[in-house]
């Protein structure tokens, strides 16, 4: 996979998260309205005494809402899918080229596992806001290694 395979496929990859984060901005304002309706009831029946009918808060209600809008209304399984194709395209080149050559393609690409991880997204402590600001740290990288 030669330099401008890679630049190509970067540009994909760049693409689509951009497409994922224009998404989850999109959907925010429903989010924040979907979040604070849910606190208005969950107060509402505070104040009547059934809290106990509530078995979640507004924080985990708002950390699985953001999963469930992320999974939903962006393509962020593409995303996950061309990073990952990526990356084990990136580890076979390596094995074909001289060590010296895989060395400097690894220092290039070193945070794509990372990028991976962060991109399991899970309802546990995570919000939409981070979620946002997640995707734009690691766009930016995915951008450095196109340079």
């Amino acid at each position: 996979m030669n330099r401008a395979e890679q630049k190509e496929r970067l540009s994909e990859i760049i693409d689509t998260m951009e497409d994922v984060i224009s998404g989850l901005k999109n959907v925010k304002p429903e989010y924040n309205e979907l979040v604070g309706d849910f606190e208005k009831i969950r107060q509402k029946m505070e104040n009547e005494g059934y809290d106990q009918v509530l078995d979640f808060y507004t924080d985990e209600f708002s950390n699985k809402l953001s999963v469930v809008m992320l999974e939903h209304h962006t393509d962020i399984e593409n995303l996950r899918d061309l990073i990952d194709s990526f990356n084990d395209d990136i580890e076979s080149y390596a094995d074909e080229i001289s060590e010296s050559r895989a060395e400097k393609l690894h220092d290039r690409y070193m945070d794509l596992e990372d990028i991976i991880d962060r991109l399991s997204f899970s309802d546990e402590d995570i919000v939409l806001e981070t979620i946002i600001e997640t995707l734009e740290d690691d766009l930016q990288l995915i951008k450095n290694m196109k340079k």
